[in-house]
């Protein structure tokens, strides 16, 4: 894998703590990332006061685990790291029992918040918390799993107890099977969650998950996926949801992209990604989102899946040449970017150079992303030369552009393809005879009533080159 893996997430506890600057750096407004809503409900927590006497009373905790807290909590930083360092053995054992004695959600939240400060201020406590296994077998990670095993469990509880858990079991030197399927299924359920905090706790524990190779084919097979068949609730597809739906949010769809950039490395995932048309809602990320950091991520994932066989084609298909002729024309500070761009853009460029004309304009109307910069619109060497092989499996293309037509919510296809019906029945022998037999004059027909200009235009010009016979007397 490229070195620049082991560099960006070094920190991986931390990595969060960029998204202030990302944000600056790349103008976003104001609006809180999931970060920002779960590092102020930790503060929040920490503020609260936990009435640890009350459990010692209850016998929930013993006299000295009650100590330990208590010379632990609210304390200077300073006076912590001492306490940690001194008999990091049995704090990591006490906090883990307090997950499991609280018998109350605030207090459960309390206790995780400490432990998430603590792994990330203090990384070597990881492995203290590994040790407990010595005590319990399901140890460290049964208290996390059973948190998130809770039906109507709060999301802060959630995105805690996630967050902590994915850190555990990319540092242990082994995890169960069943526990590694069990977080892999979680996570996905939250996908199908309405409520983005649930899919931001998904994401950003998802990020951390994935830093594990042998955890990636696990979840890109999870629900089924096979090399045959491509499941649609699977782990990928998920993923893919949240690139195409989530674009008013682009903390979301940026974190969603880190993770498929991070299966990418896997090759054993290579075959899922083409399947699961992960392809298809990156490229469509590229063409939608102004944001550097979603384009560096989006690329660099592109860039991992070049070599496997059929995908330069799937994003060709999908209308990644506009956008990486764009990206050409800018300069961009970030080297990686730059490096990613060249070879995507390099790989593409081979693969249109085995394609004909003809065969870039089918994928482009195919794409559903029409535009009247690409040269087959306005050339009429292309409709002479081409215009027989619109006949070709049924008159597929056509009927391509008559579902476009009817029902693209891009208004600024719908001018591009009224223009193309108009210059098949004005170049085609039998043109207007065969627009008229697959029904393509009704849906011209409603758009001359569109109120956009440029539409109501190329519709009318189209159904005058349909109905006129000497097309180019009357022009």
């Amino acid at each position: 894998e490229r070195n620049c893996i082991g560099i960006l997430f070094l920190a991986v506890r931390m990595a969060d703590n960029a998204a202030a600057d990302w944000r600056a750096k790349a103008g976003e407004s104001a609006a809180k990332t999931h970060y920002d809503i779960v590092k102020d409900q930790a503060a929040q927590v920490l503020k609260e006061d936990v009435s640890w006497e009350g459990y010692q009373k209850a016998n929930f905790i013993s006299d000295d685990d009650f100590k330990l807290i208590k010379r632990f909590d609210k304390k200077p930083p300073e006076v912590q790291a001492k306490l940690l360092q001194a008999e990091a053995d049995k704090y990591a054992e006490l906090f883990l029992q307090l997950l499991v004695k609280a018998n109350k959600d605030a207090t459960v939240q309390y206790v995780l918040t400490l432990i998430d400060q603590i792994i990330t201020e203090k990384p070597d406590m990881i492995n203290w918390f590994m040790r407990t296994s010595e005590k319990d077998a399901g140890w460290p990670f049964d208290p996390f799993t059973r948190l998130l095993n809770r039906a109507n469990a709060e999301w802060f509880t959630n995105s805690k107890a996630s967050s902590i858990l994915a850190t555990l079991m990319v540092k242990a030197p082994s995890v169960p099977e069943d526990k590694v399927k069990f977080f892999s299924g979680w996570i996905k359920e939250q996908f199908n969650k309405l409520d983005d905090r649930d899919i931001g706790n998904a994401v950003s524990a998802l990020q951390i998950f994935l830093l594990k190779s042998d955890f990636r084919p696990i979840f890109a097979q999870d629900s089924g996926l096979s090399i045959t068949s491509c499941e649609v609730d699977s782990g990928l597809h998920m993923l893919g949801s949240v690139i195409r739906g989530k674009q008013k949010n682009p903390q979301l769809v940026y974190q969603a992209c880190n993770c498929v950039w991070l299966m990418t490395y896997s090759k054993e995932v290579h075959t899922y990604v083409l399947q699961s048309k992960i392809i298809d809602a990156i490229v469509n990320a590229l063409r939608m989102t102004p944001k550097e950091k979603i384009i560096r991520m989006s690329l660099a994932a592109l860039r991992n899946v070049t070599p496997v066989e059929g995908a330069v084609d799937a994003m060709i298909d999908a209308g990644i040449v506009k956008p990486l002729e764009s990206f050409k024309q800018r300069n961009w500070g970030d080297e990686d970017l730059v490096d990613d761009l060249a070879a995507v853009y390099n790989e593409v460029q081979k693969g249109l150079a085995h394609l004909s004309s003809f065969d870039m304009y089918k994928k482009e109307v195919a794409s559903g992303k029409l535009d009247f910069s690409s040269p087959a619109h306005r050339s009429e060497k292309f409709w002479r030369e081409n215009v027989t092989r619109f006949e070709e499996d049924h008159f597929r293309v056509l009927l391509y552009l008559k579902e476009l037509l009817r029902a693209s919510p891009d208004t600024s296809v719908l001018p591009v393809a009224c223009y193309d019906v108009g210059e098949f029945a004005r170049f085609h022998p039998r043109g207007r005879t065969i627009i008229s037999q697959l029904g393509i004059k009704d849906p011209l027909m409603q758009l001359m009533t569109s109120r956009d200009p440029e539409i109501k235009k190329q519709a009318l010009l189209a159904l005058q080159k349909v109905m006129v016979t000497n097309w180019e007397y009357i022009n």
